[in-house]
């Protein structure tokens, strides 16, 4: 639903504040890491190329952003639709 405008919407403060906060906390990530809510994808180009990376995201045209932006900057992520905690766990375990 907000697929089409999320990042235009957000991009004041993305500039402003939140690449800062981004860059900080995800640039160290090692290992499997799983992001719920992974919306556009915009926490991605500051995740280190060399993460297992599962990102989550029950809306579709978020998701399709994201996958796009996903496979833009070649990273290794599977970008999942799941829209509760069960199915969640089914794919982890």
């Amino acid at each position: 639903m907000f697929g089409p405008i999320y990042d235009f919407a957000i991009k004041p403060i993305e500039v402003l504040h939140l690449q800062k906060i981004r860059r900080k906390l995800l640039s160290n990530t090692v290992g499997k890491t799983l992001e719920i809510g992974v919306g556009t994808g915009l926490n991605l180009s500051y995740y280190p190329k060399q993460i297992q990376l599962t990102a989550v995201e029950p809306d579709a045209s978020m998701r399709k952003r994201a996958i796009a932006r996903a496979n833009a900057l070649k990273l290794n992520i599977k970008v999942l639709k799941v829209s509760s905690i069960f199915q969640l766990i089914d794919f982890i375990f």
